[in-house]
């Protein structure tokens, strides 16, 4: 498994970019902390997907906002390493037609859903009453 699972560790945000190009799919289990904490829409799985990078994650706090299962990457059920790892599976062994599919899916999820320039823009109009929150 070294030889094809990289666990990168801490990485500044050019190392992230890099590592995220060289991967052929990304995983992010998420999970809630013993004390409730979550996280909201992992910033790196926005740039996986925006790279069209596989991504396998969990249904956890805002995730699957982002990520629609078999659509524009994977997700598994919170703390099941068992589906987690089937949805890996999943991902690497689908026709390279659907995987392009999928990578195309995920790219244009976050331009469209998730681009800066749109979502300022909205907020832009909401602060000017054009449009309801």
């Amino acid at each position: 498994m070294e030889a094809k699972v990289i666990f990168a560790g801490w990485l500044n945000q050019e190392e992230v970019h890099m590592e995220i190009e060289k991967a052929d799919i990304i995983l992010q289990p998420s999970r809630t902390a013993k004390n409730g904490d979550m996280e909201g829409i992992p910033v790196a799985l926005m740039e996986a997907l925006a790279r069209g990078k596989l991504v396998v994650t969990t249904k956890h706090s805002g995730i699957p906002e982002l990520v629609q299962d078999g659509h524009n990457g994977f997700l598994a059920p919170e703390n099941d390493s068992l589906i987690f790892a089937e949805k890996i599976a999943d991902a690497l062994n689908m026709p390279l037609v659907n995987k392009k599919e999928l990578m195309k899916n995920a790219r244009q999820t976050v331009m469209e859903e998730f681009n800066i320039d749109i979502l300022n823009m909205q907020l832009s109009e909401m602060c000017a009453g054009r449009i309801d929150a």
